[in-house]
């Protein structure tokens, strides 16, 4: 009898293959791969920079483009384009790849690779990262990006090679062209560095050369998003726009914060559930009064929280709005999605 033993990083890889295939039949069948407007738009605009009037990278669109270059091969199979599959076959590589570096981050300031497994699981048993992961929606590229960056970081802070710094800045650049919540990274992220590098008496060039090389490579990202919206745009910020929905009803958060984190955490509520967002914000006090390891702490769950922090920001500002039922203007749904961009 032939015995095959599995590492806890394949079988975290496997199981998000299989739950992917299950998932990927099931929305297919419900007819779910197009249901929503972005779900097209994405689909569209991957397969009009090639196939279209006026082919090349002015059809890309002002979302980070990350998703659209990766799918563009992909729509170019019609059952793919047409059936919604092709985001199911770009991300589902993804979906595993965010549960490995969630496994490995816990496993790094654990050493107990049993909450590494758990991580991982909670990660690709949610039905919502699932069903994003199935369909060409940017949610599951962001965070396994996200994921990534915060390892990355982490294992520099372990041991200071500068091969880590390096692929945190790749990974960096990478979350920001995957969803705008990256780019809260550059600030945070370079602090990290600054702070770490000081309570370790580095010279001050050691620090300014590594900031420069972290930044020339995590800014990336940035600096291509504003200037695709600089020429096709005309601004850089082009990016940020909010023209397309003026209606005042529809930022009940703007310049109101504590509104804005309620709404958001409404939003959490309903992607990741009740009891996984109050257990997750209630464990981070005792973690860091418990553990020694603060700062190896404080590094991967402050990356894997900016997006909360980033987007409470955009709705003090007022865009994107976030509705859900609860709240006014009462019985609707919308961008509560955002509310899955935090682990």
């Amino acid at each position: 009898m032939i015995r095959v033993k599995f590492s806890k990083e394949e079988f975290l890889v496997l199981t998000a293959g299989c739950l992917g295939v299950a998932m990927a039949f099931y929305v297919y069948h419900l007819g779910l791969t197009r249901a929503l407007t972005d779900q097209n738009a994405h689909l569209n605009f991957a397969r009009l920079t090639v196939e279209s009037m006026t082919p090349g990278i002015s059809q890309l669109g002002f979302w980070p483009p990350l998703l659209h270059i990766l799918m563009i091969p992909v729509t170019l199979l019609d059952p793919l384009y047409r059936s919604g599959l092709a985001g199911f076959v770009v991300l589902v590589p993804f979906l595993a790849l965010g549960a490995f570096f969630l496994y490995r981050t816990v496993l790094g300031v654990t050493n107990n690779s049993l909450l590494g497994v758990t991580a991982g699981l909670l990660f690709l048993t949610n039905p919502y990262v699932l069903y994003y992961a199935v369909t060409p929606m940017m949610e599951v590229l962001f965070l396994s990006n996200l994921a990534g960056a915060a390892y990355f970081m982490g294992l520099w802070l372990r041991g200071a090679r500068l091969k880590f710094l390096i692929l945190s800045g790749i990974f960096i650049a990478l979350t920001t062209i995957s969803r705008f919540e990256g780019l809260i990274l550059l600030p945070i992220c370079s602090a990290l560095i600054f702070l770490r590098m000081r309570q370790k008496k580095r010279p001050g060039r050691e620090i300014e050369a590594s900031l420069v090389l972290f930044l020339s490579l995590a800014s990336f990202g940035m600096f291509g998003v504003m200037l695709y919206g600089w020429i096709f745009g005309g601004t850089p910020f082009a990016f940020t726009g909010g023209w397309w929905i003026r209606d005042p009803s529809s930022f009940p958060t703007e310049h109101n914060m504590l509104r804005s984190i309620q709404y958001l955490l409404h939003a959490s509520s309903y992607m990741l559930g009740k009891p996984l967002v109050l257990v997750a914000l209630l464990s981070v006090i005792p973690l860091f009064v418990f553990s020694s390891k603060r700062l190896h702490l404080f590094a991967p769950l402050v990356i894997l929280f900016s997006p909360f922090v980033f987007i409470a920001l955009t709705l003090f500002r007022g865009f994107p709005p976030i509705m859900v039922p609860e709240l006014p203007p009462f019985d609707v749904f919308f961008n509560e999605r955002y509310g899955l961009t935090w682990i």
